[in-house]
């Protein structure tokens, strides 16, 4: 049964490609789609589809655009291939996420960040100002949103307090650190310097660890 037409990715050469999104006889969702160099692909991505249908009917909402705000990406190859604040995604942010290195202090092998690969990426204080001033400037001309500190695990840095002060300096007044809580469970210290500085929202991964 046909549910949807969409369009995809083929996973071999990143070229957008037609899919179709299907229910089949296992009640379960599929995408198709057909690169005309690497074949077909099948997908599983939702088991039932009632309930695909119900979470369809529930996503037919525009969200509330930034009326007034210049973009910083320009619009050439359309989605995924152009990458930030472009036209089509000039929208209100309901949080941000400021992903200050891929280290991590665990290896769980369920991880979608990328963590402990073999490159390192660590920002620098002055990295984080610049996006967070780059997210006031033009995402945030009505109101300021929350902003998350995540990685790998943001609390492997030891600067991380110093990027809250930043934060809250620049007038973030919900600052939230996602992390799996290994630290901040060994070390109170480090723990209050966080809350002191200005975090204010702990977000723990219980699938993690």
């Amino acid at each position: 049964m046909l549910l949807k037409k969409t369009k995809s990715l083929c996973p071999v050469c990143l070229q957008k490609i037609p899919a179709r999104i299907v229910g089949e006889s296992d009640d379960n969702v599929y995408m198709l789609k057909d690169c005309s160099q690497h074949g077909s692909f099948k997908t599983l991505i939702w088991r039932g589809v009632k309930s695909w249908l119900l979470w369809e009917s529930l996503n037919d909402w525009e969200p509330e655009r930034l009326e007034g705000n210049e973009s910083i990406t320009k619009a050439e190859r359309s989605c995924p291939f152009d990458c930030g604040l472009c036209p089509d995604h000039l929208r209100k942010a309901c949080f941000v996420v400021v992903e200050i290195t891929n280290r991590c202090n665990l290896n769980c092998p369920v991880c979608f960040a990328s963590a402990n690969e073999k490159y390192k990426y660590d920002v620098t204080l002055d990295d984080v100002e610049h996006m967070l001033e780059t997210v006031l400037r033009y995402e945030c001309k009505t109101s300021v949103p929350p902003v998350q500190f995540s990685g790998g695990e943001p609390t492997v840095r030891d600067d991380l307090p110093d990027m809250v002060t930043l934060a809250k300096k620049l007038g973030f007044n919900t600052i939230m650190i996602n992390t799996n809580g290994v630290r901040i469970a060994r070390d109170k210290e480090y723990l209050e310097s966080l809350k002191e500085n200005g975090a204010n929202l702990i977000y723990l991964q219980f699938d993690g660890v």
